[in-house]
């Protein structure tokens, strides 16, 4: 999520928005209440419930999947290749 913050941060320096947190606050209220956007949300707490973390881009691919966005064959491929890499940074990584 921290990094979601910087990029939005980034964004709304780059394009000169107003940082209007109310304004904000009801466009995020009003995106979460559209189906597909709850979805995404459900899939990817399912999975940091399951693995207790996660990193970014599984963030991104899972909501991509609920989008449609990727094919679940395509979400087992990439999750493949995830996983030996996620495996091979929590080496030696306190627990």
């Amino acid at each position: 999520a921290d990094s979601d913050m910087e990029k939005a941060e980034d964004l709304i320096e780059s394009w000169g928005l107003q940082p209007d947190l109310a304004h904000w606050l009801e466009q995020a209220t009003r995106m979460m209440r559209e189906p597909q956007n709850m979805a995404a949300v459900e899939r990817v707490a399912a999975e940091l419930e399951q693995r207790r973390t996660i990193d970014d881009q599984l963030a991104d691919v899972l909501v991509d999947l609920s989008d449609g966005e990727t094919t679940p064959a395509e979400f087992a491929r990439f999750l493949v290749g995830w996983e030996m890499h996620w495996q091979s940074v929590q080496i030696g990584k306190p627990t």
